[in-house]
Parts: C-alpha cells; structure tokens; sequence
C-alpha cells in the first residue's frame, strides 16, 4: 500500500521539477527576445536613416531663412523621427506589459539606458523645432497651415516621461499642446 503512495509523490515531485525547468526555460528564452527587441529598437534609433533625419532636422532648425523645398524635407524628417520614438514606446509598452510573466525587466532597463540620451537630447530642442516648423509651414501649405502633431508630440512626450520622470522641456511641451488650438490633453 505504501509503494504506490511513493510513487505518486515522486512521481509529482518529477513533474514539478520538469514544470519548473520548462518554466525557467521560457523565462530564458523571453528574456532573449526581450532583449533582441531592445536592441533592434535602439539600432533602429541608431541606423543610418534615422540618423539622417536627425541630422536634416539639426540643420533645419539652425539655418533661416528655408525654402518651401527645405520645410517639406524638414516636415517628412520631423515625423519620421517622431514615428521612430513612438517604435520605441510601442516596444517598450509591449515589454513593460510582459514583465511579471516573462521577466523582461532587465531589457527595458537596457532599453531606457541605451535611448534615454537620445530622447533627453530631444526633448530639449523638440520645442524649437515645432515653432520653426510651424512658422515655415504656410510656405508649403497656405489651406491648411497648421502642423498636425499633437498625437505624435504626445506619444514623445510619453516615452519621455518613461524614462527621463519630471523632465521640464517635456512637461512645458506637454504645456504647450494643451494651450495650442486643438490641443490635446496629453
């Protein structure tokens, strides 16, 4: 009577061990991907492309007068880099979401490490880069002269608040898209 008793209670013990490993093995392996994906956001951040759009908005939001050609490149960089930032988010929020189950804390702590100078370094000039675009724009658009930002802007400024908390430049931006005409809540 005994012996099957043992038997069921190994037999469980096995089974809980092999659940443990399985589960173990499951954490390696999203915590991997966890960090591939950081990784493949801050490269995305980093690549050549993106890198040129930077650099077309540097020199954009420093040179005055512009032509109606250089507003137009400067508007198609302008949200490209925006868009890039709210990749950023989408994939921090997605790795946020799965840190109790799959423990990816560690790769958005890399995630932040990795684009928090960048998102600092525009979250100071990204004000001033609106205003020159929002000046230049009639050059190109005389119907419809206002640039239609606020949802992107608001996506920066909450990746922003992510990773650099109680930013001035972010919350005065924020400030800023309440107060404009259409303004949002963001």
């Amino acid at each position: 009577m005994e012996t099957p008793i043992i038997v069921a209670v190994i037999s469980a013990i096995v089974a809980l061990a092999a659940a443990a490993v399985a589960l173990l093995s499951a954490r390696g392996n999203s915590s991997r991907e966890a960090f591939e994906l950081a990784r493949r956001l801050y490269a995305d951040l980093t690549s050549m492309e993106t890198s040129a759009h930077r650099s077309a908005l540097e020199f954009y939001r420093r040179k005055d007068p512009v032509t109606p050609a250089e507003t137009k490149q400067a508007m198609n960089d302008y949200f490209a880099l925006l868009w890039q930032f709210e990749q950023i988010l989408a994939g921090r929020e997605s790795l946020k979401g799965q840190e109790r189950l799959n423990g990816t804390h560690k790769a958005v702590k890399f995630l932040d490490h990795m684009v928090k100078w960048h998102v600092e370094a525009w979250a100071e000039r990204w004000d001033e880069v609106r205003e020159k675009t929002q000046r230049d724009l009639p050059q190109i658009n005389t119907k419809d002269p206002i640039l239609d930002d606020h949802h992107s802007v608001g996506t920066f400024c909450d990746l922003a608040d992510a990773i650099i908390p109680g930013n001035t430049a972010v919350r005065n931006l924020r400030t800023k898209l309440r107060t404009e005409p259409g303004g949002s809540t963001a």
